[in-house]
């Protein structure tokens, strides 16, 4: 069983590599809004030892502020653009880690279709939360329709 998740970790230098400006969603009001800092994708493994549970860690990736292969490639005259965010990325990662069949345990935040559809191309499941913002969409069979006559 994996176990990923995305951080924001607040920087000083305006000028250092991949520090960029940063929103942050919290509840707490004690936490600025924004923030210049570093956002990481980590992916770590669940180990277990008698009754204690342990993560692992396996990769933790600058995923936000430096271009990747993928994004240079896009760009140029006739090239089509590759489009990454944030979620698109913590799938790859997770896809090019974990084993089919495998669990991985991810944020409310990485809830969503494209991190979807990649696990089930690639036979992942995803265990987390449903974000509030979920939509799902029940097709109901139809009914046979009452003859209404007037008396």
């Amino acid at each position: 069983m994996y176990v990923g998740d995305g951080i924001k970790v607040g920087k000083e230098g305006r000028k250092m590599p991949g520090v960029k400006r940063l929103h942050q969603e919290s509840e707490d009001v004690s936490k600025p809004e924004w923030i210049r800092g570093h956002y990481f994708n980590a992916l770590s493994i669940l180990v277990g030892v008698g009754k204690a549970c342990f993560a692992l860690p396996l990769v933790l990736r600058l995923d936000d502020g430096i271009k990747s292969k993928a994004t240079e490639k896009g760009e140029g005259k006739g090239k089509k653009k590759v489009k990454t965010s944030l979620v698109t990325k913590m799938a790859d990662l997770c896809v090019t880690y974990a084993e089919a069949g495998i669990y991985v345990i991810l944020d409310a935040y990485f809830a969503c279709e494209p991190v979807l559809k990649s696990f089930r191309q690639n036979a992942l499941h995803l265990i987390t939360r449903v974000r509030c913002s979920t939509v799902a969409y029940h097709w109901c069979q139809l009914k046979p329709k009452c003859l209404l006559t007037k008396d």
